[in-house]
Parts: C-alpha cells; sequence; structure tokens
C-alpha cells in the first residue's frame, strides 16, 4: 500500500497516510488522515476537479512519476486561478492516483 507525505507551506511534517491503491492524494487526505482530515486540503468539489480546494505541490523527485496534466484539461484551466501556483509542481490532489510505484510521494500544501 503507498503512503503519501503531506507537509506545510513550511515544510513541516503534517502526516503520513498509507492508504490502498487507486486511491486519490485528495482522498488519502480527506478520509484516511488519523486527525479526520489533512488540513489545507478541502476538496470542496469531492473530486471533480473544478474548484481547486485540493492544490497541492508535489515535490520535484516525483513530478515525472505521477500522472503527467495535460495542458488543455480542466485540471489545467482550475490550476490557473489558484493561488500559490507554481508551473510545474502545482496539481490538483484530486487527479493524483496513487499505486504502489508512488509508495513515498511527498507533497507539500501551498
Amino acid at each position: 500500500m503507498p503512503k503519501v507525505t503531506f507537509k506545510d507551506k513550511n515544510n513541516n511534517l503534517i502526516e503520513t497516510v498509507e492508504v490502498p491503491e487507486d486511491t486519490s492524494v485528495m482522498e488519502a487526505a480527506r478520509f484516511h488522515s488519523k486527525n479526520e482530515q489533512i488540513p489545507g486540503i478541502e476538496a470542496i468539489c469531492g473530486g471533480g476537479s473544478i474548484c481547486g480546494t485540493c492544490h497541492v505541490h508535489v515535490k520535484e523527485e516525483w513530478i515525472d512519476k505521477v500522472t503527467p496534466k495535460d495542458e488543455d484539461d480542466i485540471e489545467q484551466a482550475v490550476l490557473d486561478y489558484v493561488e500559490n501556483y507554481d508551473d510545474k509542481q502545482s496539481r490538483l490532489a484530486c487527479q493524483l492516483i496513487l499505486f504502489d510505484e508512488h509508495d513515498g510521494l511527498e507533497v507539500k500544501i501551498p
């Protein structure tokens, strides 16, 4: 089962969460946290990729290991309007699906 580590904007550890395969990073933050929910991952739309409230920065060493965002996709359209957008590291957590090869993924809540 893959583990994802959540850090705050100052790079302090929030929590490392272990989840079953085929779970999104957003679901890991909202439903698998020991603290009920990772702060900063509101996910108001519930994973519909339309609100931007699950915006995370993927640690640079993981960018090429997660499913890439499609520049013409709705995800990019939403990311264009979030605070603290980073062209290389910004992703919507609802679009990052975890599999065993993602064990150790690290994301920061901007």
